[in-house]
């Protein structure tokens, strides 16, 4: 529920021809003990600038969902429903226009920073699924990039290294 979520996901789903709908969306506290929840739930979203956000006491929101049986709900009118597999392919299909690669049925086994290039160690989740665990699961294939951005290296330089350290 934030800000850039309002503006965005309708946008991304428009400019991609990918079918959407807002239609609001009821988060309920069916019994008293999620009351306090619903304080904080609220407030986050204020804090988020969250468009129409609003508290409702059980018996309101009952007459947007005749059968709904809560104690408090909060309504949240700019949420909706996206067709995720659509949505999924769209960004595949970017992806692979800017001379991005899948690897499906592909797991990650380890990884390190040398240099100004990312290796990352792969294998057939088969080997991993079929791995005993007593030896060492060998890789198939390094997978290794020299365009590494700087946000990727900030983020990953720290979890890379103490790899880097175990391997």
């Amino acid at each position: 529920m934030l800000e850039g979520r309002n503006c965005s996901t309708s946008i991304a789903c428009k400019d991609h021809e990918i079918p959407h709908k807002q239609i609001g969306k009821l988060i309920v506290a069916i019994g008293l003990s999620e009351i306090p929840r619903f304080s904080t739930l609220m407030t986050r979203g204020v804090q988020n600038r969250v468009k129409g956000l609003r508290m409702m006491e059980g018996y309101k929101a009952t007459t947007l969902e005749l059968e709904l049986q809560c104690v408090k709900a909060l309504w949240s009118p700019s949420l909706g429903i996206v067709d995720s597999h659509c949505l999924m392919l769209s960004i595949m299909g970017e992806a692979e226009s800017h001379r991005m690669t899948f690897s499906y049925n592909t797991s990650v086994t380890s990884g390190h920073i040398e240099g100004n290039q990312i290796q990352i160690y792969v294998c057939g989740s088969n080997a991993i699924a079929n791995w005993n665990g007593s030896s060492e699961l060998d890789y198939e294939i390094i997978l290794i990039s020299k365009a590494c951005s700087e946000l990727c290296r900030l983020k990953c330089s720290s979890h890379c290294k103490m790899n880097e350290r175990s391997t």
